[in-house]
């Protein structure tokens, strides 16, 4: 290309303003994956609270430390 010529238009790089692009908008919050986290929170409890249920009666600080009032 000759100095001073010009490119077609649309083929040279996008020319720089010195203003950086805007950013995207945040994401609204998705339905599903909240309600799909709030039922795995869930049984995540629920198996915790089985599993120290189960453990409580051979190791009695499981007892002391995760229910109210420890039994007899």
């Amino acid at each position: 290309m000759l100095a001073g010529a010009r490119r077609p238009f649309g083929t040279g790089p996008a020319p720089l303003y010195g203003a950086p692009s805007m950013p995207l908008p945040p994401a609204g919050p998705n339905l599903a994956r909240l309600v799909l986290l709030a039922i795995a929170a869930e049984g995540l409890l629920t198996l915790m609270d089985a599993l120290i249920k189960q453990l409580s009666p051979r190791y009695a600080t499981f007892e002391i430390a995760f229910c109210a009032t420890p039994s007899a």
